[in-house]
């Protein structure tokens, strides 16, 4: 997604850099701890896998996106998160959702070709249960920089949601070096650890029995 922000590019028309940081497992309860009560959460699905994950996208992505659309330049709007998003804001972020969502897919084509669908906004974490608090996840978090303004925006997959591709992402390593992407490779690599400490763990409990 580093390399691949020319959805986001077309929206905003001005420079862009997108810095993935490694992907993290943590419980969802974890992860919904790093975050404050009110916080503009987008539901997707993940086809063909089954399940939902969510965007959050911080405020400061939000107004600095809103500032430069509008012939600004990106400056962040003061007392951040101190009031409801505008009708304008909401359809901007739907708007950058939808851009991130185009640019996080086409990361994944070399190894898995994956379709997010957009379903719904919630605004608290009671309304946007996309696993128990204790199931993992794996929670991607990418810094934003437009204009030297930067914010995040994190994406959170339970991780169940993934086991049926983990095999596919382990044998497209080996072939997906010919075209290397630090960021990308990054989150491989932790995907593939833990498919490894899976599969070990399922063949040892087999050959017990």
């Amino acid at each position: 997604m580093s390399r691949g922000t020319s959805y986001l590019f077309n929206m905003i028309r001005t420079p862009i850099e997108v810095q993935m940081h490694m992907p993290v497992v943590k419980t969802y309860e974890q992860f919904v701890n790093e975050f404050p009560e009110r916080t503009n959460i987008n539901i997707v699905g993940i086809r063909p896998l089954r399940g939902v994950g969510c965007w959050i996208i911080d405020p400061g992505v939000v107004y600095i996106a809103v500032d430069n659309m509008f012939g600004g330049e990106g400056r962040i709007a003061p007392r951040l998160g101190m009031r409801e998003y505008t009708q304008t804001e909401m359809r901007i972020i739907r708007r950058l959702v939808d851009a991130f969502l185009g640019d996080y897919e086409k990361s994944w084509k070399p190894i898995h070709e994956i379709k997010f669908d957009f379903m719904r906004q919630e605004t608290n974490f009671g309304f946007a249960k996309i696993t128990s608090p204790g199931e993992m996840v794996l929670h991607s978090k990418f810094t934003i920089d437009i204009n030297g303004r930067k914010g995040d925006v994190d994406l959170c997959i339970p991780f169940w949601v993934l086991e049926p591709v983990k095999a596919i992402l382990y044998n497209n390593m080996q072939g997906f070096q010919a075209e290397p992407d630090e960021h990308w490779s990054s989150l491989l690599n932790d995907q593939v650890h833990e498919a490894k400490v899976t599969a070990v763990a399922v063949l040892a409990r087999s050959k017990c029995y």
